[in-house]
């Protein structure tokens, strides 16, 4: 699969492993939520725009950590170490604003 380059350096494959573990994680933490164990959030509308409330900060502060990498030129485990800290950064920024507002 040949992937082309965005302007700052951002291949196909790289924005897709970030969605795909951002999703991941995020299902699992709703999942957990609560002590419920189960899945039952799905059936609510609303439970989607929350979610999408945490998904995009999780991944735009991957991508965001993943460009600060570039430039910095940290070549060894750029993505595993985007992947960490963006989901850690991008759902404390949302449970932060939670507790602000």
């Amino acid at each position: 699969m040949k992937t082309e380059n965005i302007s700052t350096g951002i291949n196909l494959r790289v924005i897709l492993i970030f969605l795909i573990t951002s999703i991941s994680v995020l299902f699992f933490l709703f999942y957990i939520d609560e002590g419920y164990y189960s899945i039952a959030w799905m059936r609510e509308p609303f439970a989607y725009i929350v979610f999408m409330i945490y998904l995009i900060p999780t991944f735009l502060c991957q991508l965001l950590i993943y460009i600060v990498l570039l430039r910095v030129n940290i070549a060894t485990g750029r993505t595993v170490l985007s992947i960490i800290l963006g989901l850690f950064l991008g759902i404390s920024l949302v449970v932060s604003a939670f507790y602000i507002f």
